[in-house]
């Protein structure tokens, strides 16, 4: 069956046009088809991932967050939660379907187009991320875990999770780091616990969000967005932007909200992303000399 065919179920109308987006790297979670109708633009997604999906990233964010992208219905909840922050903009689900045997959702499509980098975007660019993230920032709680009620733990336990994570991600995925583990995990369980949890966006990555102009104009692939400690998005973006766009997001980011203090936990949190493999593999010296950008 093509898939003119195979979504048109999920319509009223004829499909004019059917584009199958693919993201250009082969772990991306969803396939993602735009579709025109005479009578609207909009966006399907159905999940490429099973409950059990492999992979340094998917097993890690599993094991921390107990993230599941395989439930893509979830996404309703979880863009209902990140519209309600009032902060970046996130596509709307119109209606729950299937694509064949797999479930799907069909959202609305937001205007802009994707961004491979943050280097050279503009400086409205940046801070309306900043801006952005501080405003998801804002709505803590005492729990990590889903943005839907499916998996919640209470925050006290974050660090033992955390610890867990990366004794099962080490000898599973980089034994090269085996000599590293016994005292990463150790580590890890004598840190503070985070004062708060927020939503946060573990594969964290300048491919996430549309550009419009000059303006940033929605954040779209939050499969994986779950609630977690704020200061794991910021070291995230120690790899994304360079001194320049740290400073403007800083700046606007400080307009809403406090900058978090990295020290402490800087480390670790670039261990569990080297882990996760976000931005690629690659060695555990150079990837742990990342500038620090938010001191």
């Amino acid at each position: 069956m093509d898939e003119t065919a195979l979504l048109q179920p999920l319509f009223d109308d004829p499909l004019r046009e059917v584009v199958h987006v693919r993201p250009g790297y082969a772990s991306h979670a969803s396939d993602v088809w735009l579709v025109r109708t005479d009578a609207e633009e909009a966006v399907v997604r159905a999940s490429r991932l099973g409950p059990e999906a492999r992979g340094p990233f998917h097993e890690g964010c599993r094991a921390l967050f107990g993230s599941d992208p395989s439930r893509v219905w979830d996404l309703e909840a979880i863009n209902g939660h990140l519209g309600a922050c009032g902060a970046l903009r996130v596509p709307r689900v119109l209606r729950r379907g299937w694509v064949g045997s797999r479930p799907c959702v069909v959202v609305e499509r937001l205007p802009g187009t994707s961004i491979e980098t943050f280097a050279g975007a503009s400086p409205r660019v940046l801070a309306d991320l900043g801006r952005g993230l501080a405003k998801m920032h804002r709505r803590t709680g005492d729990w990590f875990g889903t943005l839907t009620p499916r998996h919640r733990v209470p925050l006290d336990r974050f660090p033992t999770r955390l610890a867990e994570s990366i004794a099962a991600l080490i000898p599973a995925y980089r034994p090269d780091l085996g000599e590293r583990a016994d005292g990463a995990v150790a580590a890890a369980r004598r840190l503070p616990v985070p004062p708060a949890a927020c939503p946060i966006m573990p594969d964290l990555d300048p491919t996430q969000f549309l550009v419009h102009g000059d303006r940033l104009s929605g954040l779209v692939d939050t499969e994986y967005c779950c609630a977690g400690p704020r200061e794991l998005d910021f070291v995230a973006l120690e790899y994304v932007l360079d001194r320049a766009g740290a400073r403007i997001f800083a700046e606007a980011y400080a307009r809403v909200l406090g900058l978090p203090v990295l020290g402490g936990v800087r480390p670790l949190y670039r261990l569990l992303y080297l882990l996760l493999e976000v931005q690629g593999r690659g060695p555990f010296d150079g990837w742990m000399a990342q500038p620090a950008l938010f001191d």
